[in-house]
């Protein structure tokens, strides 16, 4: 059965045309067929790049979790972080937010985590490229999951008042995401703004299982499969509208062509250093992984 397709370019961001990069600077910051043998020593130089570099793409973005992977409870994503040729990171604006993210979305069953982190970047950021290593996975907490802890919270132990009212207002508000949120180890330890880490600070909410098995033991690149996938294939359709953790995996991808017209082509998008974009980052999941690229010295390819 054909996968659930959705026209997206009706979306609209909420930067405007000076906040984001022209169409012609983009096109000018992409690698050469030379340059990203370096990264892929079979790609062939003389293939057309956009052939070499792109998967089977739709003009439309998937949408739907029929075909959804998870772990257990816990939702897989992947994605990843577009670099070009100078070592600058391109980001891509949120749907509803006024935020700059990085294209990420749901691994789904069809494709192999590298298949789904490109057919990513095509989808919401317009780019096509080369993979480069894996990043490190990690597991958050969705900001609908955290919402209503909070309330429950709330409404068991008598916790109110004003106190209580801010806490679930910056549950919705909070700069990290539109639709997830990082749990209280990764706020710690990736150095996020405390502000993003007083909720759980002052409420001891019991947390979910934080710490995933290593992305080693969870993932197959050749088969992209999981051990558990198709044995719980029929359970998974009971977690669709139950998302309550996520693991994310990202990958470097260098950009090799920069579209004019893509599924999602209402999103604006923009160039920045890794610095500013580590600055301009609000998600500690999507700037875990920046720091790790930047640690690494990903964005640069010797």
């Amino acid at each position: 059965m054909s996968k659930p397709l959705k026209d997206k370019r009706n979306i609209t961001s909420a930067f405007s045309a000076d906040d984001a990069t022209e169409q012609k600077v983009l096109s000018k910051m992409c690698f050469d067929s030379a340059s990203l043998g370096k990264v892929n020593p079979l790609l062939d130089a003389n293939r057309p790049i956009s052939e070499a570099s792109s998967p089977c793409l739709s003009k439309c973005s998937r949408y739907g979790r029929d075909s959804q992977r998870w772990d257990g409870d816990i939702r897989l994503v992947t994605g990843a972080v577009p670099i070009t040729k100078n070592g600058e990171i391109l980001m891509c604006s949120a749907a509803s937010k006024k935020q700059w993210i990085l294209p990420k979305g749901g691994w789904e069953t069809d494709e192999s985590l590298e298949e789904g982190a490109k057919r990513e970047a095509f989808e919401e950021a317009g780019v096509l490229g080369e993979l480069g290593p894996r990043l490190t996975a990690i597991t958050f907490e969705t900001r609908k999951s955290k919402k209503s802890r909070l309330e429950a919270y709330a409404e068991e132990t008598g916790f109110c008042g004003e106190s209580a009212a801010s806490s679930v207002a910056a549950v919705n508000e909070c700069g990290n995401m539109s639709d997830t949120a990082c749990n209280s180890s990764t706020l710690s330890s990736e150095g996020c703004d405390k502000s993003q880490n007083v909720i759980v600070g002052k409420l001891p909410l019991p947390l979910f299982e934080q710490f995933p098995r290593t992305s080693s033991d969870m993932y197959s690149s050749s088969s992209g499969s999981t051990s558990s996938f198709e044995d719980d294939k029929a359970a998974s359709r009971s977690h669709i509208r139950n998302a309550r953790l996520c693991r994310i995996t990202l990958f470097p991808l260098y950009v090799s062509n920069v579209l004019e017209d893509w599924p999602e082509s209402g999103r604006a998008r923009k160039v920045m250093s890794i610095d500013d974009a580590l600055k301009e980052i609000t998600r500690p999941e999507m700037r875990s992984a920046l720091l790790e690229v930047k640690e690494r010295g990903l964005q640069h390819i010797s």
